[in-house]
């Protein structure tokens, strides 16, 4: 399968909130060198879905607004996606941010731990039965697991006990690393998973989480958007993999108890 050469699209004539490529491949490197650039996929593998994006792109390809890249997918160009957003939330580094109520209850409630790259696979078919309609295909799932093997792409989890609760997965390079998805099958537990993730990344100094699609929730966690040419010019070393570490942690750690201060200090008093 041929690689695309995703440093060549040119974005000038790209609207916002519209797919910038369709058509394209789906391979591990094809998909790295797509993120390196701003590009992600949303694929698709039902013949409806692909012909709904014919109808609804056809004119903005021709107009010269989508750009169609020369495809192997059996359903055509239409079948896949690529966006690459003018505008991108992003959580800067020690910015990630849980409620106070949040945070209370990790300390007296929640007895959670956290672990990162143990259930790869897991977390991305929790992802993908949980999304309608379905982007997590079987190639994209592939070249997924392929990137994971070779240390690009990775996942934050969240577990009560032995049950794996909440999670997010996507691909780290240079200075990003660029989330896909999440899932989370109680309350709170999906926001523990962004927090866990920014944490375990504090090692490398300067590294964004991209949260790629704006979502109301957003916002509470700490997000603040990056416009596509500030963004791109964040992602660092595109040949650097982002350090992980992977040890079992409590959750409860990301909601230390604040400090007292003694009233003579606040006062200024000795």
């Amino acid at each position: 399968m041929p690689v695309d050469d995703w440093s060549a699209v040119e974005l000038d004539r790209a609207l916002p909130e519209q797919p910038c490529v369709m058509g394209g491949n789906i391979s591990a490197q094809s998909l790295l060198n797509a993120y390196r650039n701003g590009f992600y996929p949303l694929p698709t593998d039902d013949p409806d879905t692909a012909e709904e994006n014919e109808v609804r792109y056809s004119d903005l390809v021709d107009s010269g607004n989508i750009r169609i890249m020369p495809t192997e997918h059996p359903l055509g160009p239409y079948a896949t996606r690529w966006w690459n957003p003018d505008s991108r939330p992003v959580i800067a580094p020690n910015e990630a941010h849980l409620s106070k109520t949040l945070r209370r209850l990790l300390r007296n409630t929640y007895d959670w731990t956290t672990t990162a790259d143990t259930a790869f696979a897991q977390v991305v078919d929790a992802c993908a039965a949980e999304r309608q309609p379905p982007w997590l295909t079987g190639s994209l799932k592939t070249a997924l697991l392929e990137l994971h093997e070779q240390g690009w792409a990775h996942s934050v989890e969240v577990w009560s006990g032995a049950e794996l609760i909440a999670g997010v997965f996507g691909i780290a390079f240079g200075s990003v690393f660029s989330i896909d998805s999440t899932f989370h099958t109680v309350n709170d537990a999906g926001k523990i998973a962004f927090a866990d993730a920014q944490d375990r990344l504090s090692g490398n100094p300067g590294v964004l989480l991209d949260l790629q699609w704006p979502q109301h929730y957003l916002g509470s966690l700490g997000a603040h958007w990056k416009s596509r040419t500030e963004y791109l010019g964040t992602v660092g070393d595109i040949d650097a993999r982002v350090a992980f570490s992977t040890d079992r942690r409590p959750a409860a750690r990301l909601a230390p108890a604040a400090v007292s201060v003694p009233r003579s200090k606040q006062s200024g008093k000795n």
